[in-house]
């Protein structure tokens, strides 16, 4: 087994494939736009099928509840709209689940500007995972993070685009009360070597890089 889909198309290089592999044959590595995209290392893979029987899109495992209700929402809190671009309703979640003891999961920027997911345990930190993000974002070893805290019995909020809640929910395998999980609208994503393009002509332009903003 050389690639874990049949068809590129059907992957959103979510990163499960790589979370579950016992034996580390899996790596997701970067095509010519900069997307990421699982790659197997035929030297360490054992054959187990892990990888597949993991992926959301070839098994279409993860079922979901059709919604009963649906509500607008919106924060009252001035300070959280300015730094919000959805109604502030996850920062609300979020500051919640924080001040309960538990763990928040979502996209943020790195010192280099790349998108990818952290986990948060204070309110000061909230900052980083507000904002629209439009970036394919790197999940890396965040599946196995979340599980280890549900296992500790930590309440986990986690934000992201559908197919990364749908890899989690399939790299966790079963229903956890303590988990708490918030997809964003998606559109699909710009491709990662065009953002980072794109900075490196804002650098070359203007200088060094402090702050960055999709709205």
């Amino acid at each position: 087994m050389t690639t874990v889909f049949d068809k590129k198309e059907n992957c959103s290089g979510c990163g499960v494939c790589k979370a579950v592999c016992n034996e580390n044959a899996v790596t997701m590595q970067q095509d010519s736009f900069g997307f990421y995209y699982p790659q197997i290392d035929t030297k360490r893979c054992v054959l187990c099928g892990k990888c597949r029987n993991s992926c959301h899109f070839i098994n279409k495992s993860v079922s979901r509840n059709l919604f009963e209700s649906v509500f607008a929402v919106q924060s009252k809190n001035a300070e959280v709209l300015k730094k919000s671009q959805s109604g502030g309703l996850f920062a609300e979640l979020a500051k919640s689940i924080l001040n309960s003891g538990g763990a928040v999961y979502g996209a943020a920027f790195n010192d280099l500007f790349e998108v990818c997911h952290i986990r948060i345990e204070s309110e000061n930190q909230l900052y980083k995972l507000q904002g629209s993000k439009y970036v394919q974002s790197k999940t890396e070893d965040i599946f196995r993070t979340v599980k280890g805290d549900l296992d500790n019995g930590m309440q986990v909020l986690f934000s992201g685009t559908p197919c990364q809640i749908a890899a989690l929910y399939s790299y966790l395998g079963q229903k956890n009360e303590l988990l708490y999980t918030v997809d964003i609208v998606c559109h699909g994503v710009m491709a990662p070597a065009l953002w980072k393009n794109y900075l490196d002509f804002i650098r070359k332009k203007y200088g060094e890089i402090t702050r960055a903003d999709f709205r």
